[in-house]
């Protein structure tokens, strides 16, 4: 809502904003002027236009301006066109010093290669053309873009001056507002305070002047954009809120349309409405929303007929309205509007599809399948049962050889344990008390040799029964062990083994305790054979509901890609043993890093 003003309120409008723009931008600004000077054969032949925004480009509803306005004129222009974009920002002050800086910055352009055309986005640009146009760019056309049509009613427009305005009927919008909400019975309205939204809300709160016995307004101009949300936080049912723009709180702090918007719409109480259709998707309702691309398109079709030399004040268009109601109807759903409740003709965006409507043809293409698919799936599962059934006997035919395996180890080993050993040792003593008794030097050094050779084969029979069945396993549990296995090969000249046991449970299951041993056997065998090691770590912890061995060597290592193709008995073995135990296996190793055999076995799943 933009109300008939004099030059007065106008610079003091200007003055607010340039208080609030950055020398820093100023000055990159006059870096690129100073560019500018240098010659640019190719761009030689372009139109140059000037585009002075009244606001930053991301400033709503002028950034869908920003954005659009360039392509759409290059694409619908015969001729290239050189564009030179400025902001009120850029001034690096305020008041009239602000004015002056810009106005040179302005000159500097038109110095360098001469605009053709100048195109003001926005009531502040304008009101900034006006009071300076004596000195600006005299004889250059000016095209006024996006204005409320009530400002330039009463400008001193020349016959330089092309026009394309914007007609908000704030009581229509209201009027909508309390169509579809009939029972709304407060408004709260958010208008900033800068020198230009007080002038607003005077114009604001004539218009709507006559609706003030249907519902109460509540204005904003006096509060800050915390107070602005916590008012909208704290509305009771039966009120709305109508959001018009928000350039500066009362704090003097700026806001950028879209971000304060989303702020608003996530603490409000209330449906939000606004006056621009960029708002839907921010948190607004919607209701007869005037579209910014409709000013762009007028814009562009403006600045060619200028361009292309048509008088500016010929080109002078019908103002751009609020077009048929339109509704977000992800906001309609969240504050209980029914479509039925809508205008006719309204438009719905942002509609949430069913599932059917979203997945229609693909629901009907697995329709399709499912048919055709059918007979191969009961294939698939008679053959899944078939492959369940193949592999629980082959998984209990395994565990079947395993067992038998270790009862033959058993029963060899005591027998060697019981019988041979026995006789060996025997046979040893034998051999010492004939050692003792027979005179002669040479035959006591051959009854010596074979006293030694006895013992030494009653030792490796020994060593063989241990092998065959480790009955310390069962005898002193598995930590007790897995130390005796690694003190026994720390015996080997070159390699030593280190345990370490950490939240060993009490009692481990036997098959759990056999299987973990095995697995290390295997693996301080592998170092011996292949490893090159000279040291090797053996951990054994409770860890994740189970059993957790590490054997770590410093060794050569090796490719573990080169090592699958070449499928060892041990590591086979290894894995079989776990499998039956339920457990898992993983063997890591790198050329020249050594090799670490990680074994895991949960004890609430042991076999028995």
């Amino acid at each position: 809502m933009v109300p008939r003003e004099g030059p007065a309120p106008g610079a003091a409008c200007n003055r607010a904003i340039f208080n609030h723009m950055s020398r820093w931008t100023f000055l990159l600004w006059a870096c690129l002027l100073v560019v500018l000077v240098v010659p640019d054969t190719a761009a030689s032949v372009a139109r140059r236009v000037l585009v002075l925004h009244s606001f930053g480009r991301d400033f709503g509803p002028f950034h869908v301006f920003s954005t659009e306005f360039r392509t759409a004129l290059s694409r619908a222009s015969p001729q290239p066109i050189d564009f030179q974009e400025l902001t009120l920002e850029i001034a690096p002050g305020g008041g009239r010093e602000g004015e002056d800086a810009l106005r040179k910055l302005v000159q500097a352009i038109h110095t360098t290669r001469s605009v053709e055309l100048l195109v003001t986005v926005g009531a502040p640009a304008a009101r900034f053309v006006l009071n300076n146009r004596a000195s600006l760019l005299p004889g250059v056309p000016t095209l006024f873009s996006g204005v409320e049509q009530r400002l330039l009613q009463d400008a001193p427009l020349t016959d330089r001056d092309a026009t394309v305005t914007v007609r908000i009927d704030l009581p229509g919008v209201v009027d909508a507002l309390l169509r579809v909400l009939p029972g709304t019975r407060e408004i709260f309205c958010i208008l900033g305070s800068s020198p230009m939204e007080r002038l607003w809300l005077a114009e604001a709160q004539r218009d709507l002047a006559p609706l003030g016995d249907r519902v109460a307004l509540t204005w904003s101009g006096d509060m800050s954009f915390g107070q602005m949300l916590e008012r909208a936080a704290a509305l009771q049912p039966g009120s709305a809120i109508l959001y018009t723009m928000l350039v500066l709180d009362r704090d003097g702090v700026p806001y950028e349309q879209e971000r304060a918007l989303d702020q608003l719409a996530a603490a409000a109480s209330a449906p939000i409405f606004g006056l621009f259709e960029h708002q839907l998707g921010h948190g607004v309702v919607g209701g007869p929303l005037v579209r910014v691309g409709q000013v762009t398109q007028a814009t562009v079709a403006a600045a060619l007929r200028v361009l292309q030399g048509e008088a500016p004040s010929r080109v002078r268009t019908a103002p751009v309205a609020a077009g048929l109601p339109v509704y977000d109807w992800r906001e309609l759903r969240r504050w209980g509007i029914r479509e039925a409740d809508l205008p006719a003709a309204s438009e719905i965006r942002h509609r949430q599809q069913t599932f059917w409507e979203q997945y229609r043809w693909r629901m009907v293409a697995v329709m399709a399948l499912i048919t055709s698919e059918a007979m191969l799936i009961v294939v698939l599962a008679v053959n899944y049962r078939a492959r369940r059934r193949a592999e629980k006997a082959a998984r209990s035919l395994s565990r079947n050889l395993i067992q038998a395996q270790e009862q033959a180890r058993a029963r060899v080993a005591r027998e060697l344990h019981a019988d041979v050993t026995p006789h060996l040792a025997r046979l040893a003593i034998d051999a010492a008390g004939l050692e003792q008794a027979v005179a002669g030097p040479d035959s006591r050094k051959t009854l010596r040799g074979l006293r030694e050779g006895l013992v030494s084969l009653s030792e490796d029979v020994h060593n063989l029964s241990y092998q065959l069945h480790p009955s310390m396993v069962e005898d002193l549990g598995l930590a007790d062990a897995l130390r005796a296995e690694c003190e026994r090969f720390s015996r080997h000249p070159s390699v030593r083994a280190r345990l370490t046991v950490q939240g060993l449970p009490e009692t481990v299951p036997s098959a759990t305790a056999l299987g973990l041993f095995r697995v290390a056997q295997e693996a301080l065998r592998n170092v011996v054979r292949h490893a090159g090691a000279c040291q090797v770590k053996v951990s054994l912890a409770g860890t994740d509901g189970g059993l957790q061995l590490v054997v770590q060597d410093d060794g050569t290592g090796f490719d573990p890609v080169v090592q699958a193709r070449q499928a060892t008995l041990g590591l086979a073995s290894m894995r079989e043993r776990l499998s039956l135990l339920d457990g898992e296996l993983e063997v890591e190793s790198r050329p020249g890093a050594g090799t670490t055999v990680l074994a895991w076995v949960p004890l609430r799943k042991a076999s028995p």
